[in-house]
């Protein structure tokens, strides 16, 4: 079977496949054939992948393996003239399956992560990546996880419509700047510069891709499902009640956050980085007009970015998926580079088992505070007693896209239950699901 790998900052660290969760791990493949074969297939799998680099605080690589039932993008070049546009002028993108039998009318949308741009240097970098350009996406791929058309592996959502919603506005698709910002930025180790526009349209895309996938069948839909991971976890709670309003009267509607619970805690300087990172966004992207007014008549609009104010606001269901070591979080929001640089951190967040007994306490201390920002919803008394959770003690970030991790056999599991498992329940009402791990390195299932 065909696999897709992703190694990201902001887009999902996948699980690794080998090694332990205290150490993010390399997936290695090698493919020996004897002979003419050996080149056969090496010229076969040069045409049939795409390996595509970006950055945001780090690395960001996407290798898409085709598979033999791989999803077409669909550019919405009708929404251009609308304005509705990625940080580079190019046309929203989405890849949607078709679903099928009795999953025929009903639709799971889910946001594609990838981190934001604070400045507009940073957005005109975006602007040549798929991060913020159509231009740069693949033309098919396979989508896995809780996109996967097979039972085996998705075996509640298979026969939906199910969409890879792509990101490419830098704001989790929330921004509305109505100006063309031109941006000259120069150019590192060369005597020239580069000006190129930037469009900062997020909230129009999102209108965009919903009107588009109305008239093709989601205006009827009986049920609805919005996920989505990191930064597009954000975007489930920034979304998921306007997801809820466009849906027909009488459709079962919930909504979903894979990794998209970032913390509002200070790093371990006591600096306030992701704070003051979200205030730069909402400030660049002119978000504040469209977070809650419930929320920004009483607070800095900059923390109403933080899912932990989201939260009590949403009316729809909502179910967390959240590490409760969420790596990405612990090298960007507890220990960025500048809040250590003796580099005292580097071995314990590249394996919590290296980690110094104070550093320990921290990295506890980080799960803790997800747990206590998650309270209400954890011991189902907010408003909302639909909502669910699955915080596994696994050091990874996002876990909905992958096959194994979502649903396979050596997977995270709490209690013996998979993510897969947990959320389908959840869904259907089977029963209530609020999964709570035990500290790290408790789950032996953390280590497949």
């Amino acid at each position: 079977m065909a696999s897709r790998l992703k190694d990201s900052a902001g887009s999902g660290r996948p699980f690794p496949r080998s090694g332990t969760w205290g150490q993010p791990g390399r997936v290695e493949c090698s493919i020996v054939f004897g002979g003419v074969f050996t080149l056969l297939a090496t010229v076969w799998l040069a045409q049939k992948y795409e390996q595509v680099w970006t950055s945001w605080q780090g690395e960001v690589s996407e290798v898409i393996f085709v598979d033999p039932h791989t999803v077409n993008i669909t550019r919405l070049e009708s929404a251009v003239e609308l304005g509705a546009v990625c940080l580079d002028g190019s046309p929203p993108a989405y890849y949607l399956d078709r679903g099928f039998g009795k999953g025929a009318d009903n639709w799971l949308i889910h946001f594609e992560g990838g981190g934001w741009c604070r400045t507009a240097e940073e957005c005109l970098n975006r602007a040549f990546t798929q991060l913020g350009s159509s231009r740069y996406m693949a033309d098919e791929i396979y989508m896995g996880g809780i996109l996967s058309s097979d039972p085996a592996v998705n075996r509640d959502f298979y026969d939906w419509n199910r969409v890879r919603f792509k990101y490419c506005d830098g704001g989790s698709f929330f921004g509305e700047v109505e100006e063309v910002v031109t941006v000259k930025q120069s150019l590192k180790n060369r005597y020239s510069e580069r000006s190129a526009p930037v469009y900062y349209r997020g909230m129009r895309i999102w209108k965009a891709v919903m009107n588009d996938l109305l008239s093709k069948g989601m205006a009827n839909a009986k049920q609805g499902f919005l996920t989505g991971c990191s930064a597009g976890g954000l975007a489930s709670f920034l979304h998921c009640d306007l997801f809820k309003d466009l849906m027909p009267e009488g459709a079962k509607v919930k909504c979903m956050s894979d990794a998209g619970f970032f913390l509002h805690i200070p790093d371990i300087s006591g600096a306030p980085t992701i704070e003051t990172f979200y205030r730069d966004v909402v400030k660049l992207q002119n978000i504040t007009p469209n977070l809650p007014k419930e929320c920004t008549s009483s607070r800095d609009p900059a923390h109403c970015f933080f899912a932990t104010y989201l939260l009590p606001l949403i009316k729809t269901p909502f179910f967390v998926l959240n590490p409760g070591y969420d790596n990405w979080q612990f090298y960007n929001v507890l220990v960025p580079g500048k809040a250590d640089p003796a580099g005292e951190w580097e071995g314990c967040k590249k394996n919590l088992s290296h980690c110094t007994e104070n550093q320990k306490t921290t990295v506890q201390g980080f799960r803790t505070e997800l747990l206590k920002q998650l309270d209400n919803l954890v011991n189902e008394v907010s408003e909302n007693p639909g909502n669910g959770a699955f915080i596994n003690s696994c050091y990874a970030h996002c876990q909905l896209e992958l096959d194994w991790s979502f649903s396979g056999n050596d997977g995270p599991k709490i209690e013996g239950k998979s993510i897969g498992q947990a959320v389908g329940e959840w869904y259907k009402g089977v029963k209530s699901q609020t999964l709570i791990d035990c500290p790290f390195p408790c789950n032996p299932t953390c280590s497949s």
